[in-house]
């Protein structure tokens, strides 16, 4: 590729074909638009091409493909239409390709752009990249060739490029030629010192003030350890650069950070043969920010830039100073950096001890000094009570102590709270008092989501075994149809005066769970409803007249137990030696995913279908259709409801992650350990009353965007990336020797399953209260349910 010079034009210049080389490019129905405006190409017609003979090429030319229209000087080059969802729409990588396989040498190229006014940018950016800056081919070297790009855009046929716009997209142009530079050019070439050459031109091309420089041994000084000990080994040290452009009256502020490594073979873990080939790419970090930074400063005056450049030479373990397997060296970030060893204890006590000592913050306080006033508090506003003290304080104390009953540290950031779901870490209660489970409630047992140590790992593994059973003896697609006819038993109609049927919904969802985990219908839903409200008072502690209770309580108990026993599941336990602890382990688990887990869901779920726009219920409808008409059968439901409804599952997850069931965790410190967030890093002390606040986790605005809105177009990776509803992060598997709910996936597919049917039911709310209870959920008032 000879040596060229890049110019944006706003207009169709004039050239001749029999001496310019000119390539017209564009997506095929954006071509066939041209084809009405032919004539807006006449300036490169010269005398050999007329308007009719562009249309007869457009009607001949496919996707990926081109015709020459006067021998290979002018070329007409079609983009695919289509491509995946990973790729950028305008397809700037098909732009390269087509235009780069039909560029003709000559002094002069012409590339004309055919598409719609957005993509100008992403496209003129592509073909920028076409003439790279860094060539030791001797014979192009010598030849120089001026391109000119244009633009035809068939969405507004008056819009021309702005002065502005064409200075935009020449020193984006410039800036991508000189981060591709870095990269193309070999590493006893771009050297770091080389790099930091480059650094400083663009610093005097912008009139910035010299670069900041921290290089070699200084970088140690200064505590960036990280940096200098991949690099250290090199003849060019290793550096960071700190390029800022500070203008009067700037009204906002941008920091960028690049890394850069010239060779990345590995160093003490080498790569192999075909691993390495291609790491001089590795160094595109720091010099894909250097172009940013460049053309950043030159289209916009209103906001202060700043970009750090890390570069380090190649890994390596030869030298007179190498890295030893087994070194330990401080980041500037102060954690403790092992280099591919395993330490003894005292290494590893000495540097945590370091890093303790400078980097440990104060756990603040919140909430009111008096332990009365915010028991008060949390009682009123149940789980919300510690979401609404992060987010009065905006969300910049995301770990905190308040004065309870005693004191206890709520986690309320979302990546903190991982520390939380570890056993290691935790040691599993109830609450956060010295009052442990109110064995009468329970008649002595302890449930496992409660237990801690071997019993623990003994109840999960019975409870796995009996969901197992049951999923493949009944299955879902016996539960689809059950949800289906309890909701043809509401029936309302009603215009004047609208009707609750929040406690019908919470019906549905007991029925189906115990129909499906217990073979049979709950036959008394106050019983169900008084025991499940007695048991969480006793466990959350809100009830300080339990001790007063306790014959109701019991009676409560047996009356439960007495159900389970009676269902065809629990009575095929009864030759089995662990009758009893099974059947408790079966009553907690169906009731507490039942209510505490999918009751509430339900009706979180009406309550946000009901507040979407009325294109996204349309296109959640027409989904749950196409499953209706295609997927609806018993052979491989299961994977047609995880699989054929995207939409739906993204729905139901936002709805989860808005109004999470299971909102609470608490327990115990197990030992002395650091948990890390966005604002810094705390010492949890061994035997802490902890609590996480999933609630505040899953609403935190730094990491959700609009985070208290249900949004179809959020990227689900990052929700279930902050997702702990169910005991633990999304992404957890569920075993015997952890406290990760196995009702995760079982309480998503139910709740996707209850609002296909709903979607069938002529339904009309008047209203739907929200409540910050979680056991007190939602009034949902209609004036018309019949399905």
């Amino acid at each position: 590729m000879p040596k060229a010079s890049i110019a944006y034009s706003s207009t169709i210049n004039q050239s001749d074909p029999k001496a310019d080389g000119v390539v017209v490019v564009g997506k095929q129905e954006h071509l066939n638009l041209l084809k009405e405006r032919a004539d807006v190409l006449k300036p490169k017609f010269g005398d050999v091409i007329n308007s009719e003979r562009l249309r007869e090429a457009i009607d001949h030319v496919t996707p990926n493909s081109s015709v020459e229209l006067y021998y290979k000087n002018f070329t007409l080059a079609c983009m695919p239409s289509k491509c995946s969802r990973h790729n950028a729409p305008m397809l700037p990588h098909s732009l390269s390709r087509l235009v780069k396989a039909n560029l003709q040498m000559t002094p002069k190229q012409y590339i004309v752009i055919v598409g719609e006014v957005k993509s100008a940018f992403a496209l003129g950016c592509a073909a920028s990249r076409l003439f790279p800056l860094y060539n030791r081919k001797k014979d192009e070297q010598k030849d120089q060739c001026d391109v000119i790009i244009e633009f035809v855009f068939v969405d507004d046929k008056d819009h021309v490029l702005s002065e502005n716009d064409v200075t935009c997209l020449t020193a984006s142009a410039e800036s991508i030629r000189l981060a591709a530079k870095i990269v193309d050019a070999p590493c006893n070439e771009m050297h770091v010192n080389a790099f930091l050459d480059e650094i400083r031109t663009v610093a005097k091309d912008l009139n910035l003030e010299a670069p900041l420089i921290i290089q070699d041994q200084e970088l140690v000084q200064r505590g960036m350890g990280g940096i200098y000990g991949v690099g250290k080994a090199a003849v060019n040290k290793p550096a960071l650069a700190v390029l800022s452009y500070k203008p009067s009256g700037a009204t906002k502020n941008i920091a960028w950070c690049g890394k850069g490594i010239v060779y990345d073979t590995g160093g003490l873990s080498i790569k192999d043969k075909l691993n390495m080939v291609g790491m001089k790419r590795d160094c595109g970090g720091a010099a894909g920010i250097l172009g940013a930074f460049r053309s950043a400063v030159k289209n916009y005056k209103s906001t202060s830039i700043q970009a750090r450049s890390k570069r380090l030479h190649v890994h390596r373990h030869e030298g007179t100073i190498k890295m030893i397997r087994g070194t330990v060296f401080l980041a500037f970030c102060m954690v403790v950096v092992f280099c591919n060893a395993s330490l003894r204890d005292h290494q590893e006590d000495h540097y945590h001890s370091y890093y303790k000592k400078r980097e440990i913050l104060e756990i603040p306080q919140l909430g009111d000094a008096n332990p009365l006033i915010n028991l008060q508090n949390e009682a009123a506003q149940r789980d919300y009570f510690f979401h609404n003290l992060v987010k009065a304080n905006d969300f910049n104390t995301t770990v905190f102590k308040i004065q309870m009953e005693r004191e206890r540290v709520i986690i309320s950031d979302p990546i903190a709270i991982r520390s939380m779901y570890p056993v290691k870490n935790i040691i599993k209660s109830t609450g956060g008092t010295s009052i442990e489970y109110n064995d009468l409630i329970s008649g002595g047992y302890i449930p496992s989501f409660m237990d801690n140590g071997k019993s623990h790992n003994t109840k999960k593994a019975r409870q796995y075994q009996l969901l197992k059973n049951r999923l493949e003896t009944y299955g879902l697609h016996s539960t689809f149809k059950d949800i289906q006819s309890y909701l043809k038993e509401i029936e309302v109609d009603s215009e004047n005066t609208p009707i609750d049927i929040a406690n019908q919904i919470a019906k549905i969802s007991q029925d189906a769970m115990t129909k499906l985990l217990l073979g049979k219908r709950i036959n008394n839903f106050d019983l169900f409803t008084n025991w499940f409200g007695s048991s969480l008072k006793v466990i959350k502690e809100l009830d300080p007249t339990y001790g007063s209770k306790d014959e109701l309580y019991q009676e409560l108990y047996t009356q439960m137990l007495a159900y389970i026993q009676s269902t065809p599941v629990a009575k095929q336990l009864e030759d089995t030696e662990d009758k009893v602890n099974l059947e408790n382990e079966l009553m907690f688990f169906t009731i507490w995913l039942a209510a505490g887990g999918v009751q509430f869901s339900f009706r979180s779920a009406l309550k946000y279908w009901a507040e979407l726009e009325e294109e996204e219920r349309e296109d959640l409808e027409a989904e749950i259709e196409k499953f209706m008409d295609k997927y609806n059968h018993e052979n491989h439901f299961v994977h047609n409801l995880n699989r054929k409804l995207p939409l739906l599952t993204k729905f139901v997850m936002e709805v989860i992650r808005l109004e999470p069931a299971a909102a609470v965790i608490r327990g115990q410190a197990r030992r002395d350990f650091i948990v890390t967030t966005s604002n810094g890093r705390y010492q949890i002390k061994q035997g802490t009353y902890l609590q996480a606040d999933v609630v505040s986790a899953q609403r935190n605005p730094i990491k959700f965007k609009d985070a208290d809105e249900v949004k179809l177009d959020r990227h689900s990776k990052n929700v279930k990336k902050y997702f702990y509803t169910f005991g633990g992060p999304y992404r957890q598997r569920a075993t015997k020797t952890n406290h990760k709910c196995l009702g995760q996936t079982l309480a998503i597919d139910f709740i996707k399953m209850f609002l296909i049917h709903t979607t069938q039911c002529d339904v009309e709310i008047d209203s739907i209260q929200t409540s910050t209870s979680k056991t007190g959920g939602h009034d949902i008032k209609v004036t018309k349910f019949k399905c």
